[in-house]
């Protein structure tokens, strides 16, 4: 891990996929998921989200709890364009 300042979330996300897939992004009670299972579940649902065909920026509710499902869908939605 890096002690640098984030300044895209998004792009920090991909660079931890890329060169530490297997680091764990999200540790509760014993499910673990890593910044690999992220970056693929997120690029799966933000693709499910663009074949919506959602008009430009509209916003998407999201309810849930604290869990990487949640996660997943927040960067998703940035990644689509909806966050």
């Amino acid at each position: 891990m890096s002690n640098k300042p984030i300044k895209d979330m998004i792009e920090t996300i991909e660079h931890f996929a890329q060169t530490q897939p297997t680091y764990p992004v999200y540790n509760v009670l014993g499910q673990e998921h890593t910044y690999g299972d992220l970056k693929a579940d997120s690029d799966s649902l933000a693709a499910a989200i663009d074949r919506l065909d959602l008009p430009e920026k509209s916003p998407v509710v999201v309810f849930g709890g604290q869990e990487y499902e949640m996660l997943a869908t927040f960067v998703a939605l940035t990644k689509s364009g909806h966050a």
